[in-house]
């Protein structure tokens, strides 16, 4: 409620509270005339104003405040998702986003607004019940364990359910940018190949996942109507075994309180774990929020970033990159490539991201397609070369110049060894 309301959420709780009470007194008032009344009508117009007010002071927080509050979070969480996602796994990260944040936006709001006025309304409705009707406490102290059992057990499968559906879910954003990607550009189509496959796997995985999700909420559905068909059935016999004077005791009276009073349980059971499972995503946001950058990991050195900066803009063709392990050669190259515009610069991991894990597939195949008919006018390869010998290395590193220059392009090359040092241009060491 913090992360979406703010302090708005006293003025959404007083909205549900005159809400669910004018439409609690609106019922005790007709049910106590027989007939219509200037009095009745006086209760049913204050009951009709409370009710406007009420819902203006509702609605329109729960759904414009959360809206304005996220918007600002999601753009700064897009602004710094290089402190929790790479260039490789960034297209599974946003998608991610976008998931959690629609959940947030629309979903969350509309499902705590629900427990509010829910909670609120079966209070009083209870409270005026076993005022006038003492037994039926008998019905709230038994039913009421027995929803938080159902809610308890429903849980139990609903909440990994939904946690695998959404993770699930997000690489198959995931998958989907990077097919999109892979069909706008001129890629071979062994690549090509191995994208679609991956695609369909990610696909197969998150409809599975999918289909777990909802048998979980059919279980606990089941649970929930088992519940309110014991109730209702109790409210049946009683209202045909009892008789008082008091209108609460009347028979179509207990009936309409059993019934309101299982509708009111369901609901509330259902929102209740609605907002759990998806207060899973505010807790993802919330992390990402207040995410900070492991100590170890190495930070990025602005003086090495900007002379490699000033290397590619003074037109060199190669320009390495090179350090020892752990010095951060990554982590620069990384941030080199956020400093550009997508358009212009191309990231090339030092294996091929949709080959089997037990497939020892260089980025060299890539390398080379972009540096032939790629867009991109910069190339940064990570540890392409790494697997090669030093003979090897140097055989590619002649062709990828040749490349480079007959096509107007340049390249940022990590080394992982220092042997060919003399074919590039400029050496930058971090």
């Amino acid at each position: 409620m913090e992360l979406l309301f703010g302090p708005h959420i006293v003025v959404i709780s007083l909205g549900a509270l005159l809400l669910a009470g004018s439409e609690v007194l609106f019922a005790l008032s007709v049910a106590g005339n027989d007939r219509l009344s200037f009095r009745t009508a006086c209760a049913a117009g204050v009951c009709a104003a409370a009710s406007l007010l009420g819902s203006l002071m509702f609605f329109f927080p729960v759904y414009r405040v959360p809206i304005a509050r996220l918007s600002e979070l999601h753009s700064g969480l897009i602004h710094r998702i290089d402190r929790f996602a790479r260039p490789q796994t960034s297209g599974a990260v946003v998608g991610r986003l976008g998931e959690d944040f629609s959940e947030l936006q629309m979903s969350v709001p509309q499902a705590l607004g629900a427990v509010l006025i829910v909670v609120v309304q079966t209070l009083m409705l209870i409270a005026g019940a076993v005022a006038g009707a003492p037994p039926l406490i008998i019905v709230v102290a038994a039913v009421m364990p027995l929803s938080a059992l159902a809610m308890r057990q429903g849980a139990k499968r609903m909440m990994p359910a939904a946690t695998i559906a959404a993770n699930r879910r997000g690489d198959f954003l995931g998958a989907v940018g990077t097919q999109a990607g892979l069909h706008s550009a001129p890629v071979s189509n062994g690549l090509r190949h191995a994208g679609e496959l991956a695609y369909n796997n990610c696909e197969g995985s998150y409809w599975a996942a999918s289909v777990n999700q909802a048998n979980a909420y059919t279980y606990r559905t089941v649970l929930i109507q088992s519940l309110t068909l014991a109730l209702n059935v109790f409210a049946v016999f009683f209202a045909t075994t009892s008789s008082g004077p008091h209108s609460l005791i009347a028979p179509a009276a207990v009936i309409f309180f059993s019934l309101t009073l299982a509708s009111g349980i369901q609901s509330t059971v259902e929102t209740l774990q609605r907002v759990g499972v998806l207060g899973l995503t505010a807790e993802r946001v919330r992390l990402l929020e207040n995410f900070h950058v492991n100590s170890t990991y190495p930070p990025v050195r602005h003086h090495d970033l900007d002379r490699v900066y000033k290397a590619i803009r003074a037109g060199d063709t190669l320009v390495a990159l090179i350090g020892s392990t752990g010095a951060g050669k990554s982590v620069l190259l990384d941030a080199l490539c956020r400093r550009l515009p997508d358009s212009e610069v191309a990231l090339i991991p030092d294996v091929d991201p949709f080959a089997p894990d037990d497939a020892n597939a260089s980025g060299l195949n890539l390398a080379r397609t972009e540096t032939l008919s790629g867009a991109a006018q910069l190339l940064l390869l990570d540890e392409t070369f790494k697997n090669l010998t030093a003979r090897q290395e140097r055989a590619e590193l002649e062709s990828l110049a040749k490349q480079l220059k007959n096509n107007g392009k340049q390249s940022v090359v990590v080394l992982h060894s220092r042997s060919n040092l003399d074919c590039f241009d400029t050496v930058v060491n971090i």
